[in-house]
């Protein structure tokens, strides 16, 4: 039997789960490497998670046949706030941040198939 989640429940889900994934990858980075590469990969997950939560904020607002038109507004606003908070996250961490790459990097891109596998698993659902 599926289980149907109201929409804070669908927010706070497309949360945790990537937030959870995110800790338990620095918590192996650490346990393999050391507190500076977990450190990177910590925060290369967020720098995806952030922008993700804006987009998931900004996108469902509305619902609905005859909102159609705001609902295609709001995921075309989405996507551009998406987008621009990733590039100055970058620009941040990049500048400011003194991190190793590869792991910041590989975080960021794991953390990218955690947002597609929530965002399916809760379609699904």
């Amino acid at each position: 039997m599926k289980k149907h989640f109201n929409r804070l429940d669908k927010i706070k889900i497309w949360l945790v789960v990537p937030l959870s994934i995110n800790l338990f990858m620095g918590l192996v980075v650490f346990l393999l490497t050391n507190f500076f590469n977990a450190m990177s990969a910590f925060i290369g997950g967020l720098v995806a998670i952030i922008p993700q939560a804006a987009f998931g904020f900004s996108s469902f607002r509305y619902s609905g046949a005859q909102q159609s038109k705001l609902i295609w507004r709001s995921f075309i606003k989405g996507e551009a706030i998406k987008f621009a908070c990733t590039g100055v996250l970058f620009a941040l961490v990049f500048i400011y941040l003194l991190i190793n790459t590869m792991w910041f990097l590989l975080a960021f891109i794991l953390m990218q198939f955690a947002g597609i596998f929530v965002s399916c698993r809760l379609l699904n659902h």
